[in-house]
This record gives structure tokens, C-alpha cells and sequence, in this order.
């Protein structure tokens, strides 16, 4: 991606979209029983900036789709005002819909024998008008398009030939080949591995911070979001969508409040969650800081809380001490276990025969 000129900052840039009072949903089948309108969130008053990656995270049903179908006028609010670059939505022509804002949802297409190219040049149809006749610059948007989205390399492969994965980059590059100013996104991370995710988060900041785009997109990725978004439109299933810094809203418990059910847990400490939420034990860590992060994991599994060596006594006979240390740069782990007495610690060299030993022992 070639480099250009930053933008101005989010904050000093007027919103390309906003909502006022915005209630999305779905219309009753006649206008007669509009009191059966079916309201998916409402009061809503949100604003997005060019330059700004904001990510929409809530649990299943919560309206997130719902909300970006809505944002980019595929289905008409119920009540309030949706605005794009100042202007009420609802006044605009599909075609000024189509120039100003590019969606990718999760939906398979069907593109017969298109190539990769092709399909991503229909990105260009709201500027080539009726005829479809591309110019130059429209095939350098093209070709654009499909090297930001890390798929030029698929562009003579026939698309319904593609992996999941690959599909959703030359969707993605038909969005940017349309040079929208706001570009929506539902789950675009949802087919890749994790190195692609990653990369496709690094590549949606520089649109955002470079090319002055400003990208809402919706995932369960809550540790990418976290670490990329500027900002989180946050649903809870009825709302009201709470926004703000991923840390502000972290240390104000809002993910906990709206993620946390059963023995899945956010960690504020750590920014993740986790999955094991009654630990019966205790094991009481030092050593190595690297080795120590793991070693927590691993226990976590087998229903150990873990505490530095000054935060927990020995007395509970369930309790455990583990140091993990590194002798010439092996790891390796020391174990005291309190029905051992006063005998020397158990020594491990991995944490599976670790792991086993405490499988062993008498609850």
C-alpha cells in the first residue's frame, strides 16, 4: 500500500455520518399495523469521522447487522435521522448513496465464471454509469483495490473457484475499488486465519489513517478489536449501544456487563477472556515472566487460580507452588506440593508431565 499524506485526526475532522435518534428494525408487513413494527435498537445518536476505525462488537442477535444494513441504506430506519456528510439520507439518490458508501456483508455470492478482476470492477459501476465502459483511472482503482485487499495476486482466477477466505478479500476489494468515503463491514475477518485477520485489521487502519476513510466494522473479535479500533460502538442485546475508547469502556466494566455468562469471563487484567470461572485451587507462581504466563494457562484448564508466591499461603492442602525457570535455556518447573512436607520440590520438564502430576493428586 503506497504511503500518502495523513489525514487530519478523527477528533478535528466533521462526522461523515451521524444518527439522531435512530431506531432500526423491520417494518410490519402493512402500513396499517405499524404498532407490529418489530424495533431492534433505538435511540440511537452515534457519529463516525473520516480517518476512523471503529469497531461494533455485541453478542448474536444483539442488531449489529440489523445496524450497518441500516447505516448504509439497504433497509430504512423505523424512526430518526440518519446523515451523511451533513445531509438527511433519506434525500439522497441511490447512485450518491453508492459513490459516498461501500458495504461487505457475510452473504455467499454467486458469480458464475467471473474472474477476480471482474467482479472486483463492479466496484466501479456507481462512476462508469449505465455503459460500464471503464477508463484508465478506473481500472487503477481497480487494480488498487485489489492490492489493498491483499488479493492482486487472484485477480485471473475465476471467483466461485476461491476459498472462503479469498472471497471475502475480493469482496473487500470491490468495496475499495468503489473509493468510497465510508466503507461498512459485517464479520470481514470471519473466514481467515489468524495471520490474515490480523493483516487484514493492519490494512483497514491505513485506509482509515491514510487514505482518511472512515470504516465501521462489526466482529467477534474481541482481542483485535481491542488492540486496533480507535473506537467501539458496544450492543447489548436491546442497548443502548454504549461508545467510547476500548480502554475507557474496558475499565468501566462494559464488556464484562454485556459478555459475561456462565464460566466465560472478561479478565480486565489481561483483555481476555476466560473460560474456566470456578477455580478450586490455588497455585502460587514465580520465575520466568514468559514461563509464567503459560504456566497460568495451563492450570487455569485444571481448575487453578493463579498468585504470585507472597499473595496465597500454603495451608489449603489443594494449593500449589510452581517456579518456572530456564537452566541453560530450557525451561524447566519446580513444583511444592503441601503434602510433600518439607522434602524438596518435584522437578518437571514440561508442562504436560506438570499437568499430569497435578491430575494425580487427591482433590
Amino acid at each position: 500500500m503506497n504511503p500518502v499524506e495523513p489525514t487530519l485526526s478523527p477528533a478535528a475532522a466533521a462526522p461523515i455520518l451521524r444518527t439522531e435518534n435512530l431506531s432500526v428494525g423491520y417494518r410490519a408487513a402493512r402500513s396499517a399495523d405499524r404498532g407490529g413494527d418489530r424495533r431492534v435498537l433505538s435511540g440511537l445518536d452515534l457519529d463516525l469521522h473520516p480517518g476512523e476505525l471503529v469497531c461494533l462488537l455485541g453478542p448474536n442477535g444483539a442488531g449489529k447487522s440489523t445496524l450497518l444494513r441500516t447505516l448504509a441504506g439497504l433497509q430504512a430506519p423505523l424512526e430518526g435521522r440518519l446523515l451523511l456528510d451533513g445531509r438527511d439520507a433519506s434525500t439522497l439518490s441511490a447512485e450518491a448513496w453508492a459513490r459516498r458508501t461501500a458495504i461487505v456483508l457475510t452473504e455467499r455470492i454467486e458469480a458464475g465464471n467471473l474472474s477476480v478482476f471482474a467482479l472486483a470492477a463492479l466496484g466501479r459501476h456507481p462512476h462508469t454509469g449505465w455503459s460500464g465502459r471503464m477508463s484508465e483511472a478506473d481500472r487503477t482503482a481497480v487494480r488498487r483495490g485489489l492490492e489493498d485487499a491483499g488479493a492482486w495476486d487472484l485477480r485471473h482466477r475465476v471467483f466461485d473457484e476461491l476459498s472462503d477466505g479469498e472471497k471475502q478479500r475480493v469482496m473487500l476489494a470491490r468495496a475499495l475499488a468503489q473509493e468510497p468515503a465510508l466503507l461498512l463491514l459485517d464479520e470481514p475477518t470471519a473466514f481467515l486465519d489468524l495471520p490474515r485477520r490480523v493483516e487484514t485489521m493492519r490494512i483497514l487502519r491505513v485506509l482509515a489513517r491514510e487514505r482518511g476513510r472512515a470504516i465501521l466494522l462489526s466482529t467477534h473479535d474481541l482481542d483485535l478489536a481491542l488492540r486496533a479500533a480507535d473506537r467501539i460502538w458496544l450492543v447489548p442485546p436491546g442497548g443502548p449501544v454504549r461508545t467510547g475508547l476500548p480502554e475507557d469502556l474496558a475499565l468501566a466494566g462494559a464488556f464484562g456487563s454485556v459478555f459475561d455468562q456462565g464460566d466465560v469471563a472478561f479478565d480486565l487484567a489481561t483483555g481476555q477472556f476466560r473460560i474456566h470461572g470456578h477455580p478450586l485451587r490455588t497455585a502460587a507462581l514465580s520465575g520466568d515472566a514468559v514461563l509464567v504466563f503459560w504456566t497460568a494457562r495451563a492450570l487455569e484448564r485444571l481448575g487453578y487460580a493463579s498468585a504470585g508466591i507472597g499473595d496465597t499461603g500454603m495451608e489449603g492442602r489443594g494449593n500449589v507452588r510452581v517456579t518456572a525457570t530456564r537452566r541453560n535455556g530450557i525451561p524447566e518447573w519446580e513444583c511444592r506440593l503441601p503434602e510433600a512436607g518439607d522434602g524438596h520440590p518435584e522437578s518437571f520438564p514440561s508442562l504436560e508431565t506438570l499437568s499430569a502430576r497435578l491430575r494425580r493428586r487427591d482433590p
